[in-house]
């Protein structure tokens, strides 16, 4: 059977379509006797609201757009967050919508004006993290589009890791157990990159640490990898790393923990013994029956604060607000404990 409309229940009670909508939306001087009458036949006649019509007549459909896109990442869209977004949304009574746009479409107003259109979204989330064309911030708002943009660095209007923080408490955190020999290794990002960065973690991190170590009255020693590196190479520099005689005794690592754990166990060093590792990464790793101690990027939290966010600029008609920062959790792991030997 056909759902029924407002017209059919009209007919059947004998009342106006207006008044039909009033007595069930809560509304009009009608008797509480009618109100009765005219819920029983909606019910009887399988009346169910049309919500999206009715949200975009007040101006707003309850749907929120994610942008995401895969180019230069190991994975397109983190589950965890996305999963994280689809609960705060739902804990608001709103539905998402995902797709995933080329970076060189989000650098034209109209294709990016044109999504809430096409997806009749109310604003968008956009987690496009690496190579975003020059200014395609301001294409996006000058296309009048409220959005927050997911793990990218901004003044105001988005959400991002604290990758700067957590690079300085991984430092501090292996100076209290003893170790002043610490390490930086980065085998993703080649040096010429840093002139102009794919992602601001990748300098973030780097900066967190040598900030701290000079802090701290330390040499900072970092090395850095020719990207992109053969997992072999990549292990066969920490081997000529880890056997020159001033030897880092503890590594920090943006996120390659196997070639350093590999490199270790080809000299015969123990983790954490010899050599304590902390790496960041999002999921749970092991070798060898070691968990390495790892920052976790807390993508929930993340998709959480980025909901929230444009829950307020969409309630303060896409007014800026300022950007949130979202803290690294350290996990412990197997892999750090105080020197062998003092350095």
């Amino acid at each position: 059977m056909p759902h029924a409309t407002l017209k059919t229940i009209a007919e059947a009670v004998g009342l106006s379509p207006a008044s039909v909508s009033r007595a069930l939306n809560g509304g009009g001087r009608l008797s509480p006797a009618t109100r009765a009458r005219v819920r029983r036949a909606a019910e009887q006649l399988h009346y169910r609201p049309n919500t999206l019509a009715r949200s975009i007549r007040q101006g707003r459909t309850g749907l929120v757009g994610l942008v995401y896109s895969s180019t230069g990442l190991r994975f397109g869209l983190p589950w965890r967050f996305l999963s994280g977004v689809n609960e705060a949304l739902c804990a608001q009574k709103c539905r998402l919508i995902v797709g995933e746009v080329p970076a060189a479409r989000l650098a034209e107003p109209q294709h990016v004006s044109g999504l809430l259109q096409d997806w009749t979204a109310d604003g968008l989330l956009i987690f496009h993290q690496v190579d975003l064309p020059p200014d395609v911030a301001d294409l996006v708002e000058q296309a009048h589009v409220t959005a927050v943009w997911v793990n990218t660095r901004r003044a105001t209007d988005a959400v991002y890791f604290d990758d700067l923080a957590a690079a300085r408490e991984g430092v501090l955190r292996l100076h209290a157990l003893g170790h002043r020999r610490i390490a930086y290794f980065d085998a993703v990002h080649a040096p010429e990159t840093f002139k102009h960065p794919v992602h601001y973690s990748q300098v973030d991190r780097m900066e967190g640490y040598r900030a701290a170590m000079r802090e701290l009255g330390l040499r900072p020693i970092s090395r850095l990898c020719e990207a992109p590196t053969p997992s072999n190479r990549r292990v066969a520099l920490m081997r000529e790393w880890l056997s020159g005689r001033e030897r880092p005794t503890a590594v920090i690592t943006y996120g390659d923990c196997e070639a350093v754990l590999f490199a270790a166990r080809s000299l015969g060093l123990k983790v954490p013994a010899d050599l304590s590792v902390i790496q960041f990464h999002s999921d749970e790793t092991a070798m060898d029956d070691l968990v390495p101690a790892r920052f976790d990027h807390p993508f929930e939290r993340l998709a959480a604060e980025a909901v929230s966010l444009l829950t307020r600029r969409l309630a303060d008609r896409g007014r800026h607000h300022a950007s949130v920062v979202v803290p690294f959790v350290l996990r412990e792991g197997d892999t750090c404990a105080p020197p062998r030997r003092a350095p």
